[in-house]
């Protein structure tokens, strides 16, 4: 029995024929060339999603003019040049059964450069998100954008795709002339809402006038602009519904936010699945073209949902299928226990593209990598061996997934009662509860590989004298750094900042136990949260800001003391802005470009590091002090030393503690060579 009957079922857009209904959405995955040309990496990227069971496959925001480029790895889609790549990319996607569309947008007022080029907007003003006036465009820029609108997608059919998406989605040029508080023009391209409309509705004219007619022409919409200043849903559904009365559109793409708004754009974790089904439903209720779901989907149950609900008629999923390009496959063929699921974080995906980085997935090695490491092309060994793998952490888990997919005889010992490791402790910080799906992905995966596996099995020095192995994996991962000091060891770079050098190793080692806690001590519950705790936030990673948060839900009153400028400046922006909101709204106090002077008793005393003012927090009963790990590795280096016939590796923190994605991708980096 088929589970999901409306999600695996077909669906026709003017002669278009979708296999299923899900959707690989656009996203710039800073993949392109620098030069404007797509890149095999794109092919690869794009192919491994095709490859997946997507039904239809959007190619990434492309700039249709020179002026219009977001980044400097955009794609030019307005350059003929590039024919023959594209070619290859959507013969590729073709050759799996996919249909493919091409994304068209000229970006305005929106860049992700520090100090961009010249930009152009209805209007001379910013983006807010930016400081840079636009240009102000005059009469003949326009036209000529809408013609070079038309070249892109003339380009785009003669590439072999099956139609073009134009954008009027969370950024680019022609949101900004839809946005009432970013086009003040007056005349033809401004002052009434038809006004600011015109230029899209010209553009999807030009378009339709260029290609055959039965190229798939849709739109992206942005439905709520989500900022103080921009309109909310019921303009972005009337935009909508001009569009379709005035064009010939054959589908429409929801979307939101602007890039003031980043955090809506791609909402992360803190907005549970299915948080914007609402607006996919308005949207569906407005127009009659086929809808495309907008963000926060990715289990198959909720996706059939929607579409049963007659919410949406097709599933967008960008990030769901980054992290599991086979997840299509996997519905199709019953088998939805193997689908490895997105974990929202937008560390590897929205954070290193936004720092114009090629794109990455916390649980996914592969992603934006396809060329070498595709999942799909992994290799079985030549010579199977016996390994042995010491913690069950994330690098752990992976390494150990690797090496059984791979053929190796894995057994692996974690010494607690979980599988999980630090995970384990992140997931119990408020809006991490995704994190878990590391291990829920994982241990069943393990399991069925035939993965011996031994918990609550703690393993000692001596112990080597009866492993039977070839091959050795030391994972055992990291300890709070206060926790691990000993003498004459160097104080780390985040205790530093943080302002605890100053106190010297002795006031370190002996901050007053009766106060003081390490993060792994107040997650794990091993440390009651009291009445008035003080976070030292020396790294800016969620260690900090995620504990402070804990503890205010905990019902503490909480202070957060950073050398920073922002508390939690280490973390995506989007988390970082919905971090502070939430910590305006449940009381908790910031103390920026602060170090701690002194603990007394139960006082803290804060300095201002540029004006050395101090502020002293009074009655606290706990300290945490958020400076960074230190690697348990004392094991590995002793097994070093002893080991007989077998090879001992280490993985993950036990190297050096790193984030989530970067251990991940060494573990199953190294297994592929093993």
């Amino acid at each position: 029995m088929n589970e999901f009957p409306l999600l695996t079922s077909p669906l026709t857009i003017r002669g278009m024929e979708l296999r299923n209904r899900f959707v690989f959405q656009p996203h710039f995955t800073a993949l392109g060339e620098s030069g404007g040309a797509p890149s095999d990496d794109h092919r690869a990227y794009y192919e491994e999603r095709a490859a997946g069971g997507a039904g239809l496959v959007i190619f990434e925001s492309q700039a249709v003019h020179p002026t219009g480029r977001t980044s400097r790895y955009t794609v030019d889609a307005w350059d003929r040049r590039h024919l023959g790549a594209y070619e290859r990319i959507v013969g590729a996607v073709h050759r799996h059964g996919a249909k493919m569309i091409s994304q068209l947008v000229h970006s305005g007022p929106d860049s992700l450069d520090q100090r961009p080029r010249l930009m152009w907007g209805p209007t001379q003003m910013p983006e807010p998100s930016n400081v840079l006036p636009t240009k102000a465009m005059e009469l003949s820029d326009i036209r000529e954008v809408v013609d070079y609108y038309a070249l892109s997608a003339d380009i785009a059919e003669e590439a072999g795709f099956d139609g073009v998406e134009i954008k009027i989605g969370h950024d680019g040029l022609l949101h900004a002339f839809a946005s009432p508080f970013l086009n003040r023009r007056t005349g033809p391209y401004g002052g009434t809402f038809e006004d600011r409309m015109r230029i899209s509705v010209e553009v999807v004219e030009a378009v339709r006038n260029t290609t055959s007619a039965d190229f798939v022409v849709g739109a992206r919409v942005s439905l709520n602009e989500f900022t103080p200043w921009g309109y909310e849903t019921d303009y972005g559904l009337r935009m909508a519904a001009h569009l379709e009365a005035t064009c010939d559109l054959d589908y429409f793409n929801a979307d939101a936010g602007t890039s003031s708004s980043y955090w809506m754009q791609i909402p992360p974790a803190a907005f549970d699945e299915g948080s914007f089904r609402h607006l996919t439903a308005q949207l569906k209720g407005t127009v009659r073209a086929p809808v495309v779901s907008y963000a926060r989907v990715k289990r198959p149950d909720m996706a059939e949902r929607i579409l049963a609900s007659g919410e949406a008629d097709l599933i967008g999923m960008a990030r769901q299928l980054i992290a599991d390009p086979a997840t299509p496959n996997k519905v199709l063929a019953g088998d939805t226990e193997a689908i490895r699921y997105c974990i929202a974080g937008n560390d590897s995906c929205l954070f290193q593209v936004a720092r114009q980085q090629q794109i990455r997935c916390d649980v996914n090695p592969a992603a934006g990598r396809e060329r070498l490491l595709s999942e799909r092309h992994i290799a079985t060994t030549d010579d199977p061996k016996r390994v042995m793998v010491v913690g069950g952490g994330p690098a752990g888990l992976k390494a150990a997934e690797t090496l059984a997919e791979r053929g190796h005889a894995v057994t692996l010992f974690e010494r607690s009662e979980s599988l999980g490791g630090q995970v384990l402790l992140a997931e119990r910080q408020p809006h991490h509860v995704e994190i878990m799906e590391v291990v829920l992905s994982l241990e069943p995966r393990l399991r069925r590989l035939g993965v011996e596996i031994h918990l609550g099995c703690e393993i000692a020095p001596d112990d080597i004298d009866l492993v039977e192995a070839d091959l050795i994996i030391v994972a055992t991962g990291s300890v709070p750094a206060l926790s691990a000091r000993i003498e004459n060891h160097p104080i780390t770079a985040q205790e530093a900042f943080a302002g605890l050098d100053h106190l010297g190793d002795e006031a370190i080692r002996n901050l007053d136990p009766s106060i003081a806690a390490s993060v792994d001590d107040v997650l794990s519950g091993a440390r009651p949260p009291g009445d008035r705790a003080v976070v030292i936030d020396g790294s800016g990673f969620w260690e900090g800001v995620g504990t402070a948060e804990y503890l205010a839900n905990a019902g503490s009153s909480v202070w957060v003391v950073t050398g920073a400028h922002h508390a939690g400046g280490s973390l995506e922006a989007a988390n970082r802005e919905l971090f502070y909101r939430r910590a305006a709204a449940k009381g908790i106090e910031i103390l920026t470009t602060s170090r701690v002077a002194r603990v007394e008793r139960h006082s803290v005393v804060v300095e201002n590091t540029y004006t050395g003012a101090e502020t002293s927090i009074d009655d606290v009963d706990l300290v945490v002090p958020a400076v960074g790990r230190r690697s348990d590795e004392t094991l590995y280096l002793d097994w070093k030393e002893r080991t007989g016939t077998a090879t001992v590796h280490r993985l993950g923190d036990c190297v050096a503690p790193r984030s989530l994605r970067e251990v991940i991708s060494e573990a199953y980096e190294y297994a592929l060579t093993v």
